[in-house]
């Protein structure tokens, strides 16, 4: 086993858990339909994790070649996948019987948001620590929206805000995703 596949076994398997905690959310949601009023954060916020995880994989897979192992590497991939975990989880009401989602998200909006605040940033520095400086291009189109957008959802707690804001987020990291190609 080289580097590579044993970091990305560590790190596979714990955005794993984040991809099929959101996937076993939408099979509780598809089961509660009629019970529940679902609203659109909570599916939002879902793509988000799914599109992240992708994304996580494919710059995981951007380093296969020079990919080592040490503590920082492994912190590090702990601090960008434990959050999605954390999200996966608590996005979803433990008894959702008769309830809202964005009620739910809404109430827990602040730390959910700053869990996807704190994978963004981990990744942001160690991208740093490698002598990854992102471009005009990258701050224009990638950091600042994202950033500027992450913060206003932490700050303001308005349900459509948090649709339109997560809407962004998920297509933005959708669309970061599809122009990856392998270098």
């Amino acid at each position: 086993m080289n580097a590579f596949e044993f970091f990305f076994t560590f790190y596979g398997l714990i955005m794993g858990l984040a991809v099929a905690n959101a996937a076993g959310g939408f099979g509780a949601m598809w089961r509660d339909r009629h019970d529940l009023r679902i609203g659109w954060c909570v599916p939002l916020l879902s793509a988000l994790i799914l599109f992240s995880a992708v994304g996580v994989w494919l710059a995981a897979w951007s380093g296969a070649e020079t990919q080592v192992i040490n503590q920082v590497e492994l912190f590090a991939a702990l601090g960008v996948a434990l959050p999605y975990v954390f999200i996966s989880v608590a996005m979803f009401p433990r008894d959702a019987s008769g309830g809202r989602l964005d009620a739910h998200y809404i109430s827990h909006c602040r730390s959910l948001i700053g869990a996807v605040m704190v994978s963004r940033l981990t990744a942001l520095l160690m991208n740093l620590s490698y002598g990854d400086r992102p471009d005009l291009f990258d701050l224009t189109t990638s950091l600042g929206p994202q950033w500027a957008v992450l913060i206003v959802l932490f700050f303001w707690r308005n349900l459509r805000a948090h649709q339109i804001g997560l809407a962004l987020l998920a297509a933005h990291t959708l669309w970061r995703v599809a122009l990856w190609s392998p270098s």
